[in-house]
């Protein structure tokens, strides 16, 4: 073929030839023009859509910026703070939450608002989820012992920190100035035995049978849970000691300062043994009558023991949430309370994003919060290393519609849960990191 080419001289023939290959180049850059023209079309849609995306999730997180707050854990005023003075004018109950008991940072944050509550704004009264009697005898005897034995001898385990030893060392040496911070509990669970040394100490010398069978009936009581021994025999026995205690108790009445609130004390422990603890372990009823049984002692602390006080209420999450039975029987303290009707309450829950953590048994593990819709990770875009969102105000803005929606979160920074924010909740405090809590040591 290349010889014959070689031979021809014809012109017509080379001028066909190079037509060709010139038709052949113009076809090419056709096609690579109309390749390029779409490459560049689906790029700027592309982008396009990357803009509008990106304009939807600016409008997003405007909407609630307006509600969104940035908390500091260092701050040595309260200056980011004082917007809660508008939010919480007319509530007379304010209660801190926390999805787990294993968290530094709640803690530290919940000192702090505590603080802001009692030195601004006149809240006088701290309600621990401890039991009830022993965190109101720690209030009777701060004097007497140091903020860190106080801790001990008042508030379950999981509490027992170097930033609750701050609070109490707090609430110490605000009694000596006016007005004071009280301390009290509101749980039903088994004593930790300190109410019962007080009121052995108190009265064995004005009517030392009651004083001993107080004493003795907490102590069986703590022993006999502590030992994983509260068998049913054994709960009818202190079931009868206590019912007999409540025999005494009126005989006694000019003897005792305070007796109202012993009264209410034993009856909380009939209540709990008789409806808690004699049901089985497994029982879901357990967690019900539980919070039926604090929400009924908040009423109480509310309208008897503190009747023209603001209280500040320290528990999990869980017990404050407000619609979570749904209709059934599953309600929580938090919402029985609020159906009363009686108190003007703002909820607030304490939620976490990544970190490590402690479970109630202080075993430190890793938080896994992965759900880019879940509330965590919603209020996160903020920004800020510690977001305060005002719920209410934020349901304002109809692209904050989720909010009333069921939404996932994540109790203990792992198990997954559901809830409707707007439902639960007044505002939410939520932590890009977290850390596990320091733990006190006792010899």
């Amino acid at each position: 073929m290349k010889n014959n080419i070689k031979k021809n001289r014809n012109p017509i023939f080379w001028v066909i030839v190079i037509l060709i290959l010139f038709l052949i180049s113009c076809d090419t850059q056709k096609k690579t023009k109309v390749a390029e023209t779409k490459e560049i079309t689906t790029t700027k849609k592309n982008n396009l859509d990357l803009e509008e995306q990106e304009g939807e999730q600016s409008n997003n997180n405007k909407s609630l910026d307006k509600f969104s707050k940035k908390l500091s854990l260092s701050k040595d005023d309260f200056s980011d703070l004082e917007f809660l003075k508008e939010t919480l004018s007319d509530k007379r109950v304010v209660m801190l939450g926390e999805s787990s008991h294993g968290v530094s940072e709640y803690n530290a944050m919940k000192t702090r608002l505590i603080k802001f509550l009692h030195q601004e704004m006149g809240y006088q009264v701290l309600a621990f989820e401890s039991p009830m009697a022993d965190v109101w005898t720690a209030q009777q005897t701060s004097s007497q012992y140091s903020s860190k034995e106080l801790v001990r001898r008042s508030l379950f385990v999981v509490w027992h920190t170097k930033n609750v030893d701050t609070l109490y060392d707090y609430i110490k040496g605000s009694h000596q100035s006016e007005p004071p911070l009280n301390l009290v509990g509101f749980d039903m669970q088994a004593p930790i035995g300190a109410y019962g040394v007080y009121f052995k100490e108190k009265y064995k010398g004005t009517n030392p049978e009651l004083a001993m069978s107080v004493y003795e009936s907490e102590i069986q009581f703590r022993d006999l849970y502590n030992r994983g021994e509260l068998n049913q025999e054994k709960i009818n026995s202190l079931i009868k000691g206590y019912k007999k205690i409540e025999e005494m108790l009126p005989d006694a009445q000019n003897e005792l300062a305070n007796f109202e609130v012993h009264k209410h004390f034993i009856e909380d422990r009939v209540k709990s043994l008789e409806g808690y603890y004699s049901l089985p372990k497994d029982s879901n009823d357990r967690s019900i009558i539980r919070d039926k049984i604090m929400a009924e002692n908040l009423d109480w602390l509310l309208s008897e023991l503190y009747p023209d006080q603001k209280i500040i209420v320290w528990a999990h999450n869980e017990h404050i949430r407000n619609n979570v039975s749904n209709g059934k029987k599953n309600a929580s303290m938090g919402e029985l309370l609020e159906q009363s009707g009686k108190y003007s309450t703002y909820t607030l829950g304490l939620y976490l994003v990544d970190g490590d953590l402690a479970n109630n048994y202080g075993e430190i593990y890793s938080a896994r919060v992965f759900d880019k819709n879940s509330l965590e990770k919603r209020i996160a875009k903020s920004g800020y290393p510690i977001t305060f969102l005002d719920i209410n105000g934020a349901t304002e803005f109809e692209e904050n519609g989720w909010l009333n929606d069921w939404t996932t979160t994540y109790i203990a920074g792992r198990k997954i849960s559901s809830l409707k924010p707007a439902k639960n909740y007044d505002g939410v405090i939520v932590f890009n990191e977290v850390s596990p809590p320091e733990y006190l040591i006792f010899e």
